[in-house]
């Protein structure tokens, strides 16, 4: 991670300036997967990158590891398209 990265607030230090609704305030960046068909979360992920575009493959590893196999199927939104994940 980038030593020039700013802090988002002084109390959390590990905290980043993420953006949301077009201006970055202090937080984190959170990820769930969720099982379609009985709508339970299967595997979180909490980060403190400031955008989701690399955060499908270590989601869809928590998803292994908690479960022993992915979907055959994912479905995730454009803020994970990054080439290299989507092979």
């Amino acid at each position: 991670e980038s030593q020039q990265r700013q802090h988002g607030h002084a109390l959390e230090r590990e905290a980043r300036l993420v953006p949301v609704e077009g201006r970055k305030v202090p937080g984190y960046n959170a990820q769930l997967a969720v099982d379609s068909d009985s709508g339970l979360i299967v595997a979180e992920l909490v980060t403190t990158e400031e955008t989701d575009t690399h955060q499908l493959v270590p989601v869809l590893e928590e998803v292994q590891a908690n479960l022993g196999t992915v979907a055959a199927e994912t479905v995730a939104d454009a803020g994970y398209s990054v080439a290299a994940q989507l092979a």
